[in-house]
């Protein structure tokens, strides 16, 4: 398979934030953001969609299972639980899409729906959701492939556009290392040092670090905190040099540390 460059591997476990399409300005009026908006929209412009980047792994026989499990949105209350829960359940969804499992994607559609209602997103969302489940109840899997992407991107913009970039920081983070855990629960089931390159991400570590301190205080507690604290470990981790393999005992490492954040958010 060809390589992935290197703006792909270090996007891998990323939740990516889209400019606005045209079919989003027509929904809504335009929205003058401010440059603490614009700043966070080009944090992460250019980078393909979990669900791209999931597909990519599968055809290097890594395996994903979808899991619904604290799909139930209700417990999540603060600010950083919604948030980082949102992007969580967005990287379930692209499991769910990209093994063409339609219970649970059924089941996180509802809650990613339910989930940025609470940011006060629009009603389209709805719109957004039954197009899912319609594709996938007729079998377009690649129609509800691209609704799934859209969605992802939409409801971010949409965040954005409420001036709320701290819940996009948190969501992109959340979705970021749900995404480790997944990759690394697949390559522990079939590890290649080949394939554990695409683990590589320096750079986006880096970044995801400097963006967490960016974050209110009110903001670094809780799962918030426990992320800030693991990020540098993880880097190193994932600090190889461009044509070096992880060890699959760096990948059992990752997989502790991301697991146990997953959870922590979950919870």
């Amino acid at each position: 398979m060809k390589r992935l460059n290197l703006s792909v591997i270090m996007s891998l476990i990323a939740i990516v934030l889209l400019l606005p399409s045209g079919s989003w300005a027509a929904e809504k009026e335009a929205v003058k953001l401010t440059l603490e908006d614009i700043k966070v929209a080009d944090e992460t412009i250019g980078l393909p969609s979990a669900v791209e980047i999931l597909s990519n792994l599968q055809k290097s026989n890594i395996k994903f299972t979808p899991d619904t499990a604290n799909s139930d949105i209700s417990k999540y209350t603060t600010k950083e639980q919604r948030s980082l829960n949102l992007g969580r359940l967005i990287s379930q969804a692209a499991v769910s899409v990209t093994v063409k499992d339609a219970d649970s994607l059924s089941i996180l559609a509802y809650s990613i729906e339910a989930l940025g209602k609470t940011f006060g997103v629009s009603g389209t969302i709805e719109k957004r959701r039954e197009k899912i489940i319609d594709f996938v109840k007729k079998g377009d899997w690649d129609q509800a492939t691209t609704e799934v992407v859209q969605l992802e991107s939409w409801v971010k913009q949409e965040i954005v556009s409420l001036r709320n970039p701290d819940a996009v920081r948190l969501a992109n983070v959340g979705g970021w290392i749900t995404g480790l855990y997944l990759a690394t629960k697949g390559l522990m089931g079939n590890y290649t040092p080949e394939a554990s390159k695409i683990l590589r991400a320096p750079a986006l570590t880096a970044d995801l670090i400097a963006q967490m301190a960016k974050l209110p205080e009110n903001l670094q507690t809780g799962v918030s905190k426990q992320i800030m604290t693991a990020l540098p470990e993880i880097k190193r981790l994932v600090s190889v040099n461009q044509e070096e393999s992880i060890s699959l005992e760096s990948v059992k490492e990752l997989n502790r540390i991301s697991s146990g954040l997953v959870k922590a958010m979950a919870e």
